[in-house]
């Protein structure tokens, strides 16, 4: 009767433990199939946000800026996108939270940032109305001379900027702006010589939380 016993409860251990390891391999097997898929889900995630990347470092801003060294007119027509690497890249919106929105372009064509332009403003989207716009343009002039210009401020300079576009929620915007400033400008290229400065860009922002 003993051995009986015993030969029943070693059965019943074995049908156990077989049905515990049958339960152990479908459960890694559950779990090697969910780490698969979320492998594939991050890797898909992943190649969006490279896209998305891309398009950002690709869209360009095209600009014209002229004036006049008193002797000679000076003209330069560009279109700069941001080199793929710079870390000068600085391009972004961002919420006020009073509906009004920061926008931020700007794109460095080199590595170095010796050639860029830039552009920020704020933007109240319900009264579609533009608040402190100002620009940047640097690079090279045909002589050598560099040139590292702001035009800001009221005072001389003109701004007349039209957005034409803009998405709070996906970034996307397209605007128009140009600048025009009388002889007495304080940061005119060349002294008592107006500059004037047209640009437009038209892509997809990424946002920030806050403003840097």
């Amino acid at each position: 009767m003993k051995k009986i016993l015993t030969l029943a409860l070693a059965s019943t251990l074995a049908l156990s433990l077989g049905s515990c390891n049958k339960k152990i391999k479908e459960d890694l097997e559950e779990l090697e199939n969910s780490v698969s898929d979320q492998k594939s889900k991050n890797e898909s995630l992943q190649n969006q946000v490279n896209e998305l990347n891309s398009a950002l470092l690709n869209t360009p801003i095209s600009f014209t800026f002229s004036t006049s060294s008193g002797s000679s007119n000076v003209s330069i027509a560009d279109s700069y996108s941001l080199s793929e690497g710079s870390a000068y890249n600085n391009s972004y919106f961002s919420d006020n939270g009073n509906g009004t929105y920061t926008i931020n372009v700007n794109r460095n064509n080199d590595l170095e940032g010796d050639f860029g332009v830039g552009i920020q403003f704020t933007y109240h989207l319900a009264k579609d109305s533009i608040i402190s716009p100002s620009a940047f343009i640097r690079g090279f002039l045909s002589n050598g001379n560099r040139y590292d210009l702001d035009l800001d401020g009221i005072t001389n300079i003109t701004h007349n900027l039209k957005v034409n576009s803009f998405n709070s929620t996906s970034g996307t915007i397209a605007f128009t702006y140009s600048i025009a400033t009388t002889a007495l400008f304080s940061g005119n290229l060349y002294s008592n010589q107006p500059m004037n400065f047209s640009s437009s860009f038209s892509g997809t922002l990424v946002k920030r939380n806050t403003v840097f």
